[in-house]
């Protein structure tokens, strides 16, 4: 359609343009993702087998902790986009205030946090527990009594309760220790998380 053509030529235009403002624009673009401050996706995607190699070949451990926002569709079709990217920042927030800066974090898809850590799973758990932690405290006040007002219509629709708008984070061990099935590659570590 007309809209996909346009949306097109335009990408196409940036692309071509070489000014030293368009390219360091377009690099900042690649590399942080503007709503969460956290890496992009491509940035991780760049990052992630360097360090997967440097961390095998030094025989330390490597973990990832993988988190989303719990049933943040709808956290958006309820409280409205606007609502959910608010949510999504502080989450993004939360995960910068707790992590290393030598643990790359990365807002790896929607509703999606990623973080590589230098450390095994024992760290990795006291890592998610502090930034769920430092999330909940962020979104205190107003934001979490809607939050809670949502959980509970929803509760009385589907009859079950439910976490809105809290952050579910899973980790998973790759490299190091005494792990009987190291990942071959950092691929097989993120499918692991």
């Amino acid at each position: 359609d007309r809209f996909c053509d346009a949306m097109i030529a335009i990408h196409a235009e940036i692309q071509q343009d070489r000014s030293p403002l368009r390219v360091e624009l377009r690099r900042d673009f690649e590399q942080v993702d503007n709503l969460t401050g956290l890496h992009s996706k491509n940035e991780y995607l760049r990052l992630a087998p360097i360090l997967f190699r440097q961390e095998k070949l030094a025989g330390r451990e490597l973990a990832v902790l993988l988190a989303d926002l719990d049933r943040f569709k709808v956290v958006n079709d309820s409280l409205g986009h606007d609502f959910g990217d608010t949510l999504l920042s502080l989450a993004g927030r939360a995960v910068l205030a707790c992590c290393r800066e030598e643990d790359p974090a990365t807002r790896f898809g929607g509703d999606e946090l990623l973080v590589v850590l230098r450390g095994g799973a024992d760290a990795g758990a006291r890592l998610a527990a502090r930034i769920r932690s430092t999330f909940e405290e962020f979104k205190a006040g107003p934001m979490a009594a809607r939050l809670g007002e949502l959980a509970q219509r929803q509760a009385e629709l589907t009859g079950s309760a439910g976490a809105v708008g809290t952050l579910s984070i899973g980790v998973a061990q790759g490299l190091g220790g005494a792990l009987p099935r190291p990942c071959p590659n950092e691929q097989s570590l993120l499918r692991r998380a």
